[in-house]
């Protein structure tokens, strides 16, 4: 509750609601725990209701947001708790609206009548310009609404549907997002900033204003996971060379496929191999895999083994590698001494474990007339 109290005092201005039951000091700070929750940060939202209440227990706008930032599996007993409590008119119109679904908000917050802002707001997502009309209205608390905005412009429809009248407008929608970050200093400004960027393909301005997201909240933040994301796009090519080293590590160290198998498996999943022999498909747990791999040891001898032409295409999140490439060399096996031409075309898929790639499926295929491997039982 402090954090939520001094992390940010540029809004103790900002009114949401003026007509709230409870002492003004609890009142001032529900009016920021609102400010909070409109700018989507249900964590801050939160810790800033239970200051509040803890201020004064009748602070029924703080209860509110309490229910509203909860989600559904809370909302009855919060309810509950808010309807035996002292309403002002001001709250129980705002109650009466937040009560129906989510569709009739902007109808039921406009047949209201109530002149205050945080149902003036919800009112104003009918349609893009009256939200637009509603920002010039409200232009100390227009954040939320000018992100919205925003997304309108940059995707050509924003939250509830929304959308501009002459199409998507991506300079508009940059401007926006920055006005957002220059009227508050919420984290949510530079998070939906950081993804306007991502979406034009500038991934090193995007990971500089998601680290300013997660600088100004970074305990418990819900802003990391895209830091991260901006930061392996921004190092795609390093990333790509971390995995082709670990395939080689793996298959073109001669004891790594058989002694060091346990370092390089996946963990907590199923293991996926299509062997080049074509006998079915094979689906393991961690240890069973690391059994099989280590029974073909006793029966191959491998002659020599590389790994070449390796191709890496990284997923959307950076965590999940699609790799390509050839394996050729030779073997014999312990029934017959017979050196065997080996060559195949193989598929993989690598995902990141605990800071390291680890491998989860492969198939292989005989390729360039050579053989695979011999079946095995």
């Amino acid at each position: 509750m402090l954090f939520a109290w001094t992390f940010n005092t540029t809004y103790l201005s900002a009114q949401w609601l003026n007509d709230a039951s409870g002492k003004k000091t609890a009142v001032t700070i529900a009016n920021k725990a609102i400010d909070a929750m409109v700018n989507l940060e249900y964590g801050r939202a939160q810790g800033l209701a239970m200051a509040a209440l803890e201020i004064d227990p009748n602070t029924t706008s703080a209860k509110i947001v309490m229910a509203w930032t909860s989600g559904d599996a809370l909302w009855e007993g919060y309810q509950k708790e808010i309807n035996a409590m002292k309403m002002t008119d001001s709250e129980r119109a705002w109650m009466d609206v937040i009560s129906k679904p989510g569709a009739e908000h902007p109808a039921a917050a406009k047949a209201s009548g109530s002149t205050e802002p945080i149902i003036t707001y919800m009112a104003a997502y009918e349609s893009y310009e009256a939200l637009e009309a509603w920002t010039k209205a409200n232009p100390t608390i227009a954040g939320p609404a000018i992100n919205s905005l925003a997304y309108a412009d940059s995707q050509g429809q924003g939250p509830r549907g929304i959308k501009p009248p002459d199409g998507t407008d991506q300079e508009r929608a940059e401007q926006r997002f920055k006005e957002y970050i220059a009227l508050t200093d919420s984290p949510n400004a530079d998070d939906s900033y950081a993804e306007f960027l991502a979406s034009q393909g500038d991934f090193e301005g995007a990971f500089d204003s998601q680290l300013k997201a997660f600088q100004k909240l970074n305990f418990i933040s819900p802003y990391r996971r895209n830091l991260v994301i901006y930061w392996r796009k921004l190092n795609a090519a390093s990333i790509e060379e971390a995995v082709t080293k670990r395939v080689e590590a793996f298959y073109n160290n001669m004891e790594a496929l058989d002694e060091q198998v346990v370092d390089f498996l996946a963990q907590d999943l199923t293991i996926t191999e299509g062997m080049s022999n074509m006998q079915p498909w094979i689906s393991d747990n961690y240890d069973a895999a690391v059994q099989r791999y280590q029974s073909q040891a006793e029966v191959m001898n491998w002659i020599a083994r590389e790994a070449y032409d390796i191709e890496v295409a990284l997923g959307p999140r950076g965590e999940t590698a699609v790799v390509t490439f050839y394996m050729r060399g030779s073997y014999n096996t312990a029934q017959d001494e017979t050196v065997v031409n080996y060559h195949t075309r193989a598929s993989e898929v690598w995902i990141m474990q605990d800071g390291e790639w680890m491998l989860m499926h492969s198939n292989f295929a005989p390729y360039g007339g050579a053989a695979g491997l011999p079946e095995m039982n």
